[in-house]
Order: C-alpha cells, then structure tokens, then sequence
C-alpha cells in the first residue's frame, strides 16, 4: 500500500534525524 510505503519512509527519515 502507498500509505505503508510513506509510514516505512517516514520512519527513516525519523531515524536519520535521531542517528544512535
């Protein structure tokens, strides 16, 4: 689904913003 697809993309970049 597009919507899975923009959930998965948002947790990355979420990630990226708080690198560990």
């Amino acid at each position: 689904m597009a919507f899975s697809g923009a959930n998965a993309r948002a947790a990355l970049n979420f990630k990226a913003m708080f690198p560990r």
